[in-house]
């Protein structure tokens, strides 16, 4: 089994902040619920302005807007807590990706295997990548991590072997 890529990183603040910036910003479904909250906030608005009583949309959008604001900052500080509540420190985990699979480990003892079949979306932002699988569980790479290869390269190889997977099971059908 050929080693092609191998990355490292703690389950900190940094590491949860972003992936809890991706689920409650940067998700479509996200995208698309902040794209009506605004919508709905211009439309109450603009009808205030124009009939001269204040609209419910006006109130409501911002309201929504700062309740998913706390509940992402509540969340994001809550999982490096657990895991130093529970294993008495950050959890550090070392990912090793291969032609055949993707393998993780954390220093709590838990190791993962995941096939390339059950990749459903590759996700990069500044700071990680990250792996959704079919079960809605995130592999989580640092850009700054890698000990061998590079965020870049592991993106490509990825969406080519996810591809390929699919290609494969659409042919086995």
């Amino acid at each position: 089994m050929n080693v092609l890529f191998e990355n490292s990183f703690t389950r900190d603040v940094e590491w949860s902040r972003d992936i809890y910036r991706y689920i409650y910003f940067r998700r479509p479904i996200a995208i698309a619920m902040h794209s009506i909250y605004a919508f709905g906030f211009i439309l109450g608005l603009i009808s205030t302005i124009l009939i001269g009583e204040l609209n419910f949309f006006i109130i409501a959008a911002p309201l929504l807007y700062l309740i998913i604001l706390l509940i992402y900052l509540s969340n994001s500080r809550i999982l490096p807590r657990r895991d130093i509540e529970m294993h008495g420190k950050p959890i550090e985990n070392k990912i090793i990706v291969t032609d055949e699979c993707i393998r993780s480990s954390a220093s709590t003892g838990a190791e993962l295997q995941l096939r390339y079949a059950d990749v459903r979306r590759i996700v990069r932002t500044k700071k990680f990548v990250y792996l959704l699988t079919r079960t809605k569980v995130f592999y989580s790479f640092k850009v700054s991590g890698f000990t061998l290869g590079d965020a870049d390269g592991l993106v490509a190889f990825l969406k080519e072997k996810v591809r390929q997977e699919k290609e494969l099971r659409g042919a086995n059908k």
